[in-house]
């Protein structure tokens, strides 16, 4: 009789403590959310009811999130980075309470990716003949849709970038010149949708009057030419003179050999077409004899 006695008072209590918790109902649903590429989104409920409350997310059927640990037990959720493929995703969350006896679903909020054009280079950087101790100012101008970040290199170094709004710039001025910045060449990596898309410049370089390796000629019957131009040279010796054997060498401005031809004639083309903007230096050589050093520009 004890026995039947308690267990009755077991229920009792029991049915009265549940009717003491009020259960959840939705209050707020979550909102679609329009979003952009490489951005995220937020969704958020709100309930009634009695706490403490339990949040399920999910992106269609499948579970993102729920109160695994406390910090990941939120009325919100916030999407990883989003790509074009996550364009109309669509997530709700499941709640529950008075020990999860009570539980309410709520309506689907979705994810409308805006398009954003891609940046493209509309202006490259050009080459900037300068003065020792001046500086050098290099440019680019891009088309797509903005907001844009710039990052200037310097060869590999990254010189300026958008580490605040006054660095973020489509221009980048050089600090004082000397001589060893002599056929220094910059670019610049530009970003958009949220770094989702790039574009990178070509080289503008620098030359620095009265530096680098000095142009000489023991003839004055010489022409190299078109010069500058985007990398197709012809030159020619009018002395009357027929030059055969003629050894030619080219040296980017790091002191480095970029092309070589041992036979060379009075007439020859040069095709640095797949070598990058920027000065170059040629020596000719006749017999044992450097007859001819001239600067040569790619476009």
């Amino acid at each position: 009789m004890k026995k039947i006695i308690l267990f009755l008072l077991i229920t009792f209590l029991s049915v009265k403590l549940d009717a003491q918790c009020t259960g959840v109902t939705m209050a707020s649903q979550p909102s679609d959310v329009n979003a952009t590429l490489g951005g995220t989104a937020t969704f958020t409920v709100t309930v009634n009811g009695d706490p403490p409350f339990l949040y399920f997310w999910y992106k269609g059927s499948t579970q993102v999130n729920g109160p695994i640990n406390s910090s990941s037990n939120s009325n919100s959720f916030t999407t990883p980075t989003l790509v074009a493929g996550n364009n109309g995703d669509c997530y709700h969350c499941i709640i529950t309470n008075c020990n999860s006896m009570n539980q309410a679903i709520s309506a689907e909020g979705c994810v409308n990716i805006n398009s954003c054009t891609s940046v493209t280079m509309a202006n490259q950087p050009l080459n900037v003949n300068a003065t020792l101790g001046g500086t050098a100012t290099f440019t680019v101008t891009v088309n797509g849709d903005p907001p844009f970040l710039y990052f200037w290199y310097k060869g590999s170094t990254q010189v300026n970038g958008p580490i605040n709004s006054s660095s973020n710039t489509n221009s980048y001025t050089t600090p004082p010149l000397s001589a060893s910045n002599n056929g220094d060449c910059y670019n610049c990596i530009i970003t958009n949708c949220n770094s989702m898309s790039q574009a990178i410049s070509s080289d503008g370089c620098l030359n620095i009057s009265g530096v680098g390796i000095k142009e000489t000629s023991n003839s004055n019957n010489f022409v190299i030419q078109p010069n500058p131009n985007n990398g197709i040279f012809s030159f020619d010796f009018f002395d009357g003179i027929f030059h055969q054997n003629i050894q030619l060498e080219i040296y980017n401005t790091f002191g480095n050999i970029v092309y070589y031809s041992k036979n060379a004639s009075s007439k020859s083309e040069i095709d640095l077409s797949k070598h990058a903007k920027g000065i170059y230096f040629l020596k000719i050589i006749e017999g044992h004899e450097s007859i001819i050093n001239k600067k040569i520009v790619i476009q």
